[in-house]
């Protein structure tokens, strides 16, 4: 059950990922910093 909360949290990072301006640099680099704290 952990594993699928995290997988789902995961997918839903990764949409909100999807879905950013990718002219806002600063934000981009920020939003990678917290995911791959994630992943670790």
């Amino acid at each position: 059950m952990l594993l699928r909360k995290k997988l789902l949290t995961f997918d839903e990072g990764m949409t909100v990922y999807c879905n950013l301006d990718t002219d806002e640099e600063d934000i981009l680099i920020t939003f990678a910093q917290f995911l791959i704290k994630t992943l670790k």
